[in-house]
C-alpha cells in the first residue's frame, strides 16, 4: 500500500515495511520469528522507570522541569534468566529493546493486544530516527488492579514506513 503526502515533511510518499524489511530497518530483535508479522512488529521491554521528582511546564519554557527517571529492578523469580516488575497503578516509562534505524523509515507504535487484555495502556507515539536517535521511551497507564511484566514481554506493536 502506498499513501502520498505531499506536505508531510517534504515526503511524497509511504509504504509500510514487510517482513524482510522489518528486520532490516529494526535494530536488538529479541526472537524475530515471535515479534515479526505481515507488516509489523512487537517490540518488548527492556527497562521500566518511575518518576523521582515533581515535573514543572510553564508558558515560555525558562520554569521548566522534566521529570528524573528512577529505574525499577526486575525481580528474580523462578526464572533465574528473566525477572518480573510488578506495578502497581499509576503511570511508568518503558524502555523499549529494539531500536529503528535509518532516516528513511518511521514507525508509529501502539499498545499491543495482549497489553490492552491486562488492562493497561500507552498512547500511541510516532517514532522518527531522523529527529531522535536514542532509545525508544514510552509512557505506560497501569490499572487499578495492578500488573505483572515479564522481562522482554512484548507490550507493544509498530507498524512501520518507508518515506520516499
Amino acid at each position: 500500500m502506498v499513501m502520498k503526502y505531499s506536505l508531510f515533511n517534504g515526503w511524497t510518499q509511504m509504504r509500510f515495511l514487510k517482513t524482510n524489511e522489518l528486520e532490516e530497518s529494526w535494530k536488538s530483535l529479541i526472537y524475530s520469528p515471535k515479534q515479526l508479522g505481515d507488516v509489523t512488529l512487537d517490540l518488548t521491554v527492556k527497562k521500566i522507570f518511575t518518576f523521582k521528582n515533581q515535573g514543572a511546564l510553564d508558558f515560555g519554557g525558562s520554569e521548566y522541569q522534566p521529570v528524573v527517571q528512577e529505574p525499577l529492578l526486575p525481580k528474580i523469580e523462578d526464572d533465574p534468566k528473566y525477572g518480573w516488575w510488578t506495578l502497581s497503578a499509576g503511570m511508568y516509562i518503558i524502555e523499549y529493546n529494539e531500536n529503528l534505524s535509518g532516516n528513511e523509515c518511521l514507525a508509529i507504535i501502539y499498545p499491543n493486544k495482549r497489553l490492552l487484555g491486562t488492562g493497561c495502556f500507552h498512547p500511541v507515539f510516532i517514532v522518527d530516527p531522523s529527529k531522535n536517535s536514542q532509545s525508544i521511551q514510552g509512557l505506560l497507564s497501569v490499572n487499578s488492579q495492578s500488573v505483572r511484566i515479564k522481562e522482554n514481554a512484548r507490550i507493544s506493536t509498530a507498524l512501520t514506513f518507508r518515506t520516499d
